[in-house]
């Protein structure tokens, strides 16, 4: 994009706009986006021995499945973790997992005695059912209550979390097996803190997600307006069975810590294995 200002002017000038395309499949070499590794680095090849991992970085465009192909025909066992959470045991050179949108950390280890030379890697957005629960099919306690809008999944959600934690949000949902899962909750934060003319001071939107009586203390991005919903991914291991979900803030007063005493507004929360056969 090119721009440009005249002298003395408050306007600007806009040339041109970059679009940049993004292909069905992507492929690149993983020894351009290391973060770090063990093995033998040479050029664009690493060569795994046992118990010997890497980690890469790799950015996807949307929440979703992904076809992982690796350039080694030969691998018959191989380690697989997904953003320090999820992992897997693989025997072969491809695999289906869950990334989020942005930015994945990949990590691959060798439990072989038989050496892994990995060069490339390719990513393919691949279609499979997510299971999802709608938030105002939940249970909602205190002050909660249920919006309209056009652009939340069902036409509506779920808004009024926080301000204590009386008033709470609970999803219960169910599992077949247990495994590595990917949670996938659906949300907006429209709150900004004071007032200024063009400079908005967003407000990151804490939230207490407490699964099965664990606590986790979560923060929620600012989506630009209640109707602006966006993700937020959890990668989590789950044991067969009913689980239960809760949102809670439980601030009553603004702090320093925490700008605001409410949490996000809560669409939808999806929840599917990491990895697929």
């Amino acid at each position: 994009m090119k721009i440009s200002r005249e002298s003395g002017s408050q306007s600007v000038g806009v040339d041109r706009v970059g679009l940049r395309l993004y292909p069905k499949e992507q492929k690149f070499l993983i020894c351009d986006y290391l973060t770090t590794k063990d093995g033998f680095l040479d050029s664009e090849k690493i060569t795994l021995k046992r118990n010997d991992e890497v980690e890469f970085f790799v950015v996807v465009e949307n929440d979703g499945y992904y076809s992982v192909k690796l350039n080694n025909d030969a691998i018959r066992e191989l380690e697989v973790e997904i953003n320090r959470v999820a992992r897997e045991k693989v025997t072969s050179n491809q695999f289906t997992v869950f990334l989020q949108k942005g930015v994945n950390l990949l990590r691959l280890r060798n439990p072989s005695d038989n050496a892994i030379v990995l060069g490339s890697i390719s990513f393919e957005k691949v279609e499979k059912d997510v299971k999802t629960y709608e938030a105002e099919e939940g249970t909602l306690t205190g002050n909660t209550r249920v919006e309209n809008s056009e652009y939340a999944s069902s036409g509506k959600f779920v808004a009024g979390i926080g301000r204590g934690k009386e008033n709470a949000l609970e999803i219960r949902f169910e599992v077949p097996e247990g495994n590595y899962y990917s949670l996938v909750i659906r949300y907006s934060n429209e709150e900004t803190l004071g007032t200024h003319a063009y400079n908005l001071n967003v407000v990151d939107r804490y939230c207490r997600l407490i699964i099965d009586g664990e606590e986790r203390d979560l923060f929620f991005r600012y989506t630009g307006g209640m109707d602006g919903f966006s993700t937020r991914i959890l990668y989590l291991y789950l044991e067969k069975g009913v689980h239960t979900l809760r949102f809670e803030n439980p601030n009553t007063e603004v702090s320093p810590a925490y700008v605001s005493v409410y949490g996000p507004n809560v669409d939808c929360i999806s929840i599917t294995p990491t990895f697929v056969k």
